[in-house]
Protein backbone atom coordinates (compact mmCIF):
# COMPACT_ATOMS: atom_id res chain seq x y z
CA UNK A 1 0.00 0.00 0.00
CA UNK A 2 1.22 3.67 -1.03
CA UNK A 3 2.47 6.06 2.18
CA UNK A 4 0.70 8.37 0.72
CA UNK A 5 -2.72 7.10 1.35
CA UNK A 6 -1.79 6.05 4.85
CA UNK A 7 -1.59 9.76 5.79
CA UNK A 8 -4.76 10.68 7.64
CA UNK A 9 -5.00 14.35 6.13
CA UNK A 10 -5.43 12.80 2.90
CA UNK A 11 -7.86 9.62 3.58
CA UNK A 12 -10.91 10.44 5.41
CA UNK A 13 -11.11 8.93 9.11
CA UNK A 14 -14.07 6.50 7.85
CA UNK A 15 -11.43 4.71 5.63
CA UNK A 16 -8.58 4.18 8.38
CA UNK A 17 -11.38 2.92 10.73
CA UNK A 18 -12.03 -0.33 8.14
CA UNK A 19 -9.81 -3.32 7.73
CA UNK A 20 -7.07 -2.90 5.85
CA UNK A 21 -8.01 -5.00 2.77
CA UNK A 22 -11.19 -2.85 2.25
CA UNK A 23 -8.36 0.47 1.99
CA UNK A 24 -6.95 -0.53 -1.58
CA UNK A 25 -10.97 -0.77 -2.97
CA UNK A 26 -12.47 2.73 -2.06
CA UNK A 27 -9.27 4.06 -3.11
CA UNK A 28 -10.63 5.28 -6.88
CA UNK A 29 -7.75 4.01 -9.76
CA UNK A 30 -7.03 5.86 -12.78
CA UNK A 31 -9.18 4.72 -15.56
CA UNK A 32 -8.88 4.30 -19.64
CA UNK A 33 -10.54 7.92 -19.36
CA UNK A 34 -8.14 9.67 -17.42
CA UNK A 35 -5.01 8.48 -19.08
CA UNK A 36 -6.86 9.21 -22.54
CA UNK A 37 -7.63 12.69 -20.87
CA UNK A 38 -3.71 12.94 -19.83
CA UNK A 39 -3.22 11.98 -23.72
CA UNK A 40 -5.08 14.84 -25.25
CA UNK A 41 -3.46 18.11 -26.28
CA UNK A 42 -4.70 21.40 -25.14
CA UNK A 43 -6.82 22.29 -28.06
CA UNK A 44 -8.72 19.47 -27.99
CA UNK A 45 -9.66 19.81 -24.58
CA UNK A 46 -10.59 23.07 -24.85
CA UNK A 47 -12.99 21.94 -27.58
CA UNK A 48 -13.81 18.89 -25.07
CA UNK A 49 -14.53 21.50 -22.59
CA UNK A 50 -16.40 24.19 -24.39
CA UNK A 51 -18.92 20.61 -25.55
CA UNK A 52 -19.39 20.07 -22.11
CA UNK A 53 -20.27 23.61 -20.96
CA UNK A 54 -22.83 23.66 -23.64
CA UNK A 55 -24.20 20.20 -22.58
CA UNK A 56 -24.49 21.17 -19.22
CA UNK A 57 -26.02 24.23 -19.86
CA UNK A 58 -28.71 22.82 -22.08
CA UNK A 59 -29.60 20.36 -19.21
CA UNK A 60 -29.67 22.90 -16.51
CA UNK A 61 -32.26 24.73 -18.61
CA UNK A 62 -34.15 21.50 -19.30
CA UNK A 63 -34.54 21.05 -15.88
CA UNK A 64 -35.16 24.40 -15.07
CA UNK A 65 -38.14 24.34 -17.47
CA UNK A 66 -39.39 20.95 -15.52
CA UNK A 67 -38.69 22.17 -12.21
CA UNK A 68 -41.19 25.37 -13.12
CA UNK A 69 -43.81 23.43 -14.83
CA UNK A 70 -43.96 21.14 -11.92
CA UNK A 71 -43.90 24.66 -9.82
CA UNK A 72 -46.90 25.44 -11.79
CA UNK A 73 -49.34 22.48 -11.35
CA UNK A 74 -48.61 22.45 -7.56
CA UNK A 75 -49.34 25.83 -7.58
CA UNK A 76 -52.66 25.13 -8.99
CA UNK A 77 -53.16 22.48 -7.29
CA UNK A 78 -52.38 24.57 -3.89
CA UNK A 79 -54.78 27.16 -4.63
CA UNK A 80 -57.32 24.96 -5.15
CA UNK A 81 -56.87 23.66 -1.76
CA UNK A 82 -56.76 27.21 0.17
CA UNK A 83 -60.02 28.32 -1.27
CA UNK A 84 -61.47 28.25 1.74
CA UNK A 85 -59.35 30.90 3.21
CA UNK A 86 -56.41 31.07 5.24
CA UNK A 87 -53.26 32.67 4.77
CA UNK A 88 -52.21 35.29 2.21
CA UNK A 89 -52.55 39.08 1.54
CA UNK A 90 -55.28 41.43 3.26
CA UNK A 91 -57.12 44.36 2.12
CA UNK A 92 -55.11 47.44 3.27
CA UNK A 93 -56.36 49.03 6.52
CA UNK A 94 -56.62 52.89 7.62
CA UNK A 95 -54.06 53.47 10.51
CA UNK A 96 -55.26 53.16 13.69
CA UNK A 97 -52.42 54.52 15.47
CA UNK A 98 -49.99 57.50 14.41
CA UNK A 99 -46.73 58.67 15.99
CA UNK A 100 -47.60 62.77 16.85
CA UNK A 101 -43.35 63.28 16.59
CA UNK A 102 -43.76 62.00 12.95
CA UNK A 103 -47.22 61.74 11.25
CA UNK A 104 -45.61 59.77 8.75
CA UNK A 105 -45.29 56.83 10.77
CA UNK A 106 -48.26 54.95 11.05
CA UNK A 107 -49.70 51.40 12.19
CA UNK A 108 -52.82 49.66 11.45
CA UNK A 109 -52.93 47.41 14.24
CA UNK A 110 -51.80 44.17 12.98
CA UNK A 111 -48.45 42.74 13.19
CA UNK A 112 -45.79 43.73 15.00
CA UNK A 113 -45.95 47.09 17.22
CA UNK A 114 -43.85 49.68 15.45
CA UNK A 115 -40.06 50.31 16.95
CA UNK A 116 -41.66 53.99 17.86
CA UNK A 117 -44.73 52.79 19.33
CA UNK A 118 -42.91 49.78 21.40
CA UNK A 119 -39.81 52.47 22.89
CA UNK A 120 -43.03 55.06 23.62
CA UNK A 121 -45.10 52.45 25.55
CA UNK A 122 -42.09 51.33 27.32
CA UNK A 123 -41.32 55.30 28.33
CA UNK A 124 -44.85 54.89 30.16
CA UNK A 125 -47.44 56.35 27.13
CA UNK A 126 -50.22 54.43 26.87
CA UNK A 127 -51.45 53.01 23.68
CA UNK A 128 -54.76 54.94 23.22
CA UNK A 129 -52.30 58.29 23.38
CA UNK A 130 -51.57 57.33 19.58
CA UNK A 131 -54.88 56.45 18.39
CA UNK A 132 -55.63 58.76 14.89
CA UNK A 133 -58.47 60.57 15.72
CA UNK A 134 -60.04 59.51 12.47
CA UNK A 135 -60.07 56.13 12.84
CA UNK A 136 -62.96 54.20 11.84
CA UNK A 137 -63.09 51.08 14.19
CA UNK A 138 -62.56 51.41 18.15
CA UNK A 139 -60.96 48.29 19.95
CA UNK A 140 -64.19 48.10 22.14
CA UNK A 141 -68.08 47.63 20.87
CA UNK A 142 -69.10 49.13 18.14
CA UNK A 143 -72.64 50.49 17.05
CA UNK A 144 -74.06 48.45 15.03
CA UNK A 145 -76.67 49.12 12.03
CA UNK A 146 -79.60 50.01 14.06
CA UNK A 147 -77.80 51.80 16.97
CA UNK A 148 -77.26 48.91 19.17
CA UNK A 149 -73.87 48.03 20.73
CA UNK A 150 -72.16 44.89 18.79
CA UNK A 151 -69.36 43.20 20.39
CA UNK A 152 -66.74 41.80 17.76
CA UNK A 153 -66.26 38.16 17.81
CA UNK A 154 -62.69 36.79 16.82
CA UNK A 155 -62.70 35.04 13.67
CA UNK A 156 -63.31 31.39 13.10
CA UNK A 157 -66.24 32.11 15.72
CA UNK A 158 -69.54 31.25 14.80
Amino acid sequence: MDAKFTNSSTVPSFFLSLPVRHHAELIPRETEAHHALKAMSISKLMDLREKVDATLASKVSEERRALQSRLMNLGRVGSGAMAGGGGGARAKVEPKYRNPENPAETWAGRGLRPRWLTAAIKAGKKLEDFRHRGSSEEDGAKEGPQGEQVTPVPRGWP
